[in-house]
């Protein structure tokens, strides 16, 4: 199943219903129509996405459990993004803290694909 259709099929959830994904992972739809992303461990979790997506629009992502997110903020919607949304493994980061860290990662994982 793609991702595209779990998430058609996570929206088409009634609340309170929860919808079984591969390897003991499952989304969860609250009474207010938001989305709720775990792991087998019951943890937050989604690799492709806001693990928490709230019925108001706004998103939070995690990994494993931990705020994280390496292409933008990692809670958007309310007022966000704002200073201070920006997390990676947990730790919360400066926008411009953020972006060095990012960048950093691109350059390391490019100078390891040509070596």
């Amino acid at each position: 199943m793609t991702e595209k259709e779990i998430q058609k099929a996570a929206m088409a959830l009634k609340p309170g219903n929860v919808y079984l994904l591969p390897h003991g992972a499952y989304v969860k739809k609250s009474a207010m129509g938001g989305l709720y992303w775990y792991d087998k461990n019951h943890n937050f979790h989604r690799e492709d996405g806001p693990a928490i997506e709230y019925g108001n629009g706004d998103k939070d992502w995690y990994i494993r459990g931990m705020r994280h997110r390496e292409d933008g903020p990692a809670m958007t919607g309310r007022t966000m993004p704002m200073p201070g949304a920006y997390f990676l493994n947990d730790v919360q980061l400066t926008e411009e803290v953020f972006k060095k860290k990012i960048l950093r990662k691109k350059i390391e994982n490019i100078l390891e694909y040509i070596s």
